[in-house]
């Protein structure tokens, strides 16, 4: 440690006359590249990420987190709803093979679908192609708070209902599943079905796609934002179909949890960014020197 010390004065000492002289000269610093986009910006008029988004976000991760501790032990609601008797064999393969790729699949398919506003929209159109990184960092954070609302509120619901999934019936004597294995002994693998995460997570994503391109032009204009918002909506009714075929969740759990999940996704921007009465006095920001957070302390 003692001997790191003057090696790093020496380098300090060395360095200093050639920033001195580089400063003397007054030579220009090399101009930005242009973005490949037009340039965005977050309207005055729109609120940014702050502090204040707690008001939300905490009661849910509270709910969620008193979830874990309180969820159903027994009497485990089961069996088919309303109309999920008639919807489900249009999706369900006969074969557990099947069911098992398809349920793989939904994972990757929800994956695609929440990398959506996040690292395409966000970080790749707003932050790259059109050189924004504020308007970047204002739509990653306000995906972020959404999803996670979304996401606990489901969390919970599914812990204190219980239901069971469709494959439960394959865990009894003489099914298709092993009583042994993780998804047919352990209560919280198997007694979550109502309702959908994965649904959920999925349409909530879309929903912010929707929200923000119908704000802003990421994709260059209003016939580009509408075929994104179709897209990702897209993708997460083929999450949600497959989390039915793959023997997850029942019809009505899958719905519900995308009537939720796109709930959120178009209503959490609208009522914290676009259409929020007040701007708070602190928030968060950031341009090319890099993020930070300003306002009146």
């Amino acid at each position: 440690m003692n001997l790191l010390r003057p090696l790093v004065l020496c380098c300090l000492l060395l360095s200093f006359p050639a920033r001195a002289e580089k400063a003397a000269t007054g030579a220009p610093a090399p101009a930005p590249s242009a973005p490949l986009m037009p340039r965005l910006s977050w309207s005055p008029s729109w609120a940014r990420a702050s502090w204040h988004d707690t008001w939300f976000m905490a009661p849910a991760a509270a709910v969620a987190g008193v979830s874990l501790f309180t969820a159903r032990q027994g009497n485990f609601p089961s069996g088919p709803a309303l109309f999920d008797e008639a919807l489900r064999p249009a999706v369900r393969p006969s074969t557990l093979e099947q069911r098992l790729r398809l349920r793989a699949l939904s994972d990757v398919t929800l994956g695609a679908t929440m990398a959506w506003p996040v690292v395409v929209d966000a970080l790749l159109l707003a932050g790259w192609a059109h050189g924004s990184p504020d308007v970047a960092l204002q739509l990653a954070l306000s995906d972020v708070e959404a999803v996670a609302f979304a996401v606990s509120v489901q969390f919970a619901t599914a812990a204190w209902v219980g239901r069971e999934r469709p494959y439960g019936s394959l865990c009894r004597e003489g099914g298709e599943l092993d009583p042994a294995s993780h998804d047919c002994s352990s209560t919280f693998a198997r007694y979550r079905s109502f309702f959908s995460g994965h649904a959920t997570a999925a349409f909530a994503s879309a929903g912010l796609v929707c929200a923000h391109n119908a704000h802003l032009p990421l994709y260059g204009s209003r016939a580009g934002g509408a075929a994104a918002c179709a897209g990702a909506v897209t993708l997460a009714l083929a999450t949600a179909t497959l989390r039915v075929s793959g023997d997850q969740h029942w019809p009505t759990d899958v719905l519900t949890g995308a009537a939720w999940g796109f709930s959120v996704g178009m209503a959490l921007p609208l009522l914290t960014r676009y259409l929020v009465p007040f701007k708070p006095p602190v928030d968060v920001y950031a341009d090319g020197a890099g993020a930070g957070i300003r306002g009146k302390f």
